[in-house]
C-alpha cells in the first residue's frame, strides 16, 4: 500500500464516521415524556446538571420534551416540547418513548 492510500483511507474515514454517527442519532424518537414519576408528584427541570442546582419548574408525568444532549449517563438537557424556549436539566431515567 503507498501512502497515498493511506492517507485517502484515512481522510474517508474521518468525514465518513461522524455522519454515520448523526444519521444514528436522527433515528431516535421525535419527543420523550416525564415516565417513573408518581401522578402526584413533578420531576425538576434544573438550570444545571445536579441536585445542588435550582429548579426551574416541576413537569408532571406525561409532559413532553425534546433531548437535546446528555451530561454523561444521569443528566439530561430538555426542552418543554410545546415551549422549546424552556430548557432546563432532568435526571435522564426520568425520560422515555
Amino acid at each position: 500500500m503507498t501512502w497515498r492510500t493511506i492517507a485517502a483511507t484515512v481522510l474517508t474515514l474521518t468525514v465518513a464516521l461522524p455522519i454515520r454517527g448523526a444519521v444514528a442519532e436522527a433515528d431516535g424518537p421525535d419527543f420523550y415524556r416525564v415516565v417513573g414519576v408518581a401522578s402526584n408528584d413533578m420531576l425538576n427541570l434544573r438550570r444545571g446538571p445536579g441536585t445542588n442546582y435550582e429548579t426551574i419548574v416541576g413537569l408532571p408525568p406525561g409532559s413532553e420534551l425534546n433531548l437535546l444532549s446528555r451530561e454523561g449517563n444521569f443528566w439530561c438537557l430538555v426542552a418543554l416540547r410545546e415551549t422549546p424556549q424552556l430548557q432546563g436539566f432532568v435526571a435522564c431515567r426520568y425520560i422515555g418513548e
